[in-house]
């Protein structure tokens, strides 16, 4: 085992705490809560006297996580009979492995009398506090908490939960039961390359803003202990490994392997997993789409006229996806005025969802024009859609350059060309940029292959309509002067002179044929006429 492997780690953990324990006597509960407050580092310190309700913790791997979520689990139900915490992670078994042990060994240590439910895995105190240890891995097991009443719900490894599983966890489990005890919820986890979803949320920065459904602006969080300009949802904390004081030498580690790797500080596996920071990794995912840097609020540039072009990925197991993109001749910037999804549509169905948005959103000429993905019986859907419902698609979507038309829309994302509308659920074009990535075995090979687990339906019509958008070759915009101004009538005049200049020049020129012509005859009438003399 590496000195900076998990079980090293632990070994010192307890060191440090029996060195603390030595010449103590702990007779109460009481005295053991303030022992365990005591045996935090400053940065943990901050969290556990975070009053807030909803609290984040974003930092990076081996930087005190696991001590914190155990520490303050154990330093509540210490203080208040009857308590009862839920330390709930991805995988039950991963749970038992990183926390089970763990408190069995303090459980000793510190003489806390606990008892061991192996089987359910909880752990209860003599003053009938308990805490639960559960997975989330299936839904049986979030069933399990369902109905409950907690005093404190702590979820670890946010980050390798699934968006969607996520949001229903804590929005229809876990806060209903944190209600009646006015229970707190703690977010911990490190950070990812797939810059979407709750915990995201909870501990990006800058925050995210947002109108809740009372009309209010919050922000998604608020760094612990600095002024706030909004109300907003959660407590964040953050800390880096160089703030891990019980443990300096991994930071040594840490700069030693940057130093050998000849990163520089703003590389995105060094600010990820060692500064604890949000980056997207270019590589693993498909597009590099940034939230916020690429985003808009939705309401096109005024003076400019645009031209609208429809992507359509029809879904033969999958749903049928739709995104418009409109663009003007003045310019390179794109930008998504629509995208969504849906699931399990007949055709007229998928018809009248075209005439709607067409009518909707691509102004009164409609789109310039239609595009879509041929594969799923897709060609003989749009010969039916062309035939009854009056929709004619110009023309398919062409695979055989996807990879390199997906490495010509990351350049304008890059060079912040495209505009996308914020996520603001998982079925948005914008969550699907965030998700969509390569299939792990294809990475580094000549030809890279999108993971089938991650959807791609929004992004394939995203790509289909961008290829055949026109704004690649912007023309200067029409700077002509409004009707019956000076600068009209002046432009009006020097026309209308230019005009007439044209026609004299015109007239004239074929006086002078005529004239050419009447001598070259007479010329040729008087040489005929000697010839015959």
């Amino acid at each position: 085992m590496k000195k900076s492997g998990r079980k090293h780690l632990i070994t010192h953990l307890f060191a440090s705490v029996k060195a603390r324990q030595d010449g103590l006597t702990l007779v109460d509960d009481n005295a053991k809560a303030e022992f365990i407050n005591a045996s935090r580092m400053p940065v943990q310190q901050s969290v556990a006297s975070d009053t807030s309700r909803r609290i984040a913790v974003r930092c990076p791997r081996r930087a005190g996580k696991s001590w914190l979520v155990l520490s303050i689990a154990l330093e509540r139900c210490l203080r208040k009979r009857g308590s009862v915490w839920v330390v709930l992670g991805l995988a039950r078994p991963s749970v038992k492995q990183i926390f089970w042990g763990l408190l069995k060994q303090l459980g000793a240590q510190l003489e806390l009398g606990l008892h061991f439910l192996e089987t359910d895995l909880v752990a209860e105190f003599p003053n009938g506090s308990k805490i639960l240890f559960r997975g989330a891995e299936t839904r049986s097991e979030i069933e399990k908490l369902r109905g409950g009443q907690y005093d404190g719900v702590i979820i670890d490894e946010c980050k390798s939960f699934a968006p969607v599983i996520f949001t229903e966890l804590v929005q229809d489990v876990i806060e209903p039961a944190l209600g009646d005890r006015r229970g707190i919820l703690i977010l911990v986890g490190t950070p990812g390359d797939i810059l979407a979803g709750p915990f995201y949320e909870a501990s990006c920065e800058p925050p995210c803003e947002f109108e809740g459904g009372d009309g209010v602006k919050r922000h998604s969080n608020h760094m612990y202990g600095t002024p706030a300009e909004l109300p907003y949802v959660w407590s964040l904390h953050t800390w880096t490994l160089q703030d891990n004081v019980e443990c300096p030498w991994l930071w040594e580690e840490a700069l030693n392997t940057k130093r050998i790797r000849g990163w520089n500080d703003d590389h995105p596996t060094w600010r990820r997993e060692y500064l604890g920071h949000w980056v997207a990794s270019n590589f693993r995912l498909a597009y590099r789409y940034v939230p916020r840097w690429n985003d808009y609020d939705g309401e096109l540039p005024e003076g400019r006229t645009w031209v609208y072009v429809l992507g359509l990925d029809i879904g033969y197991k999958d749903a049928d996806a739709l995104v418009i993109w409109a663009y003007n001749r003045t310019d390179f910037d794109v930008y998504q005025v629509y995208g969504e999804k849906r699931a399990k549509q007949n055709i007229t169905q998928l018809a009248t969802w075209l005439h709607e948005v067409r009518d909707s959103y691509c102004g009164r000429t409609g789109p310039e024009e239609m595009t879509y993905d041929p594969a799923g019986g897709g060609a003989k859907i749009i010969d039916e859609l062309a035939t009854i419902h009056g929709l004619y698609f110009s023309s398919p979507a062409e695979k055989r350059d996807k990879n390199a038309y997906i490495e010509l829309m990351n350049n304008e994302f890059d060079a912040k060309r495209l505009h996308i509308l914020p996520n603001e659920s998982p079925d948005d074009y914008a969550a699907e940029l965030l998700t969509n990535r390569w299939l792990e075995k294809s990475l580094g090979t000549a030809k890279r292959v999108e993971d089938p687990k991650t959807p791609n339906d929004l992004c394939d019509a995203g790509l289909s309509a961008w290829r055949v958008c026109d704004h690649r070759r912007p023309q200067p915009p029409d700077r002509r002067p409004q009707v019956n101004t000076t600068e009209w009538w002046r432009d009006y005049k020097a026309a209308e002179f230019n005009r007439a200049l044209k026609e004299h020049s015109k007239q004239k020129a074929l006086d002078d044929d005529m004239t050419r012509a009447d001598h070259d005859w007479w010329s040729y009438k008087d040489w005929n006429d000697r010839v015959h003399l």
